[in-house]
């Protein structure tokens, strides 16, 4: 999932890599489910923190921890957009299903 790209500095870097673990809820609540993951820099091997990570559908975000872990609570059942921005690197777009 790293395509090597050039940052503003011209040093060839990797891109963001995401980890993304969408959970279900229990049955007959009325939220859908969570999307958790973990960001990382393939280049560095290494968790990224600070990162912005948002649902593009709802306007939601958060930021990554110092583990690179965020967490997006809360969500209904449906196909979403998440994109995980850090200035330096190219925005990356990924699309997560949460069932019933």
């Amino acid at each position: 999932m790293g395509r090597e790209v050039l940052n503003r500095k011209g040093r060839r870097t990797r891109l963001l890599r995401a980890a993304i673990l969408a959970s279900v809820a229990l049955p007959g609540t009325a939220i859908a489910g969570d999307v958790v993951g973990t960001i990382s820099s393939a280049s560095l091997d290494r968790p990224a923190r600070g990162v912005t990570v948002m649902i593009e559908e709802t306007g939601q975000s958060v930021g990554t921890d110092q583990n690179g872990r965020y967490t997006i609570l809360g969500l209904d059942a449906g196909t979403y957009t998440l994109l995980v921005l850090q200035p330096g690197y190219k925005d990356k777009r990924m699309t997560v299903t949460l069932r019933n």
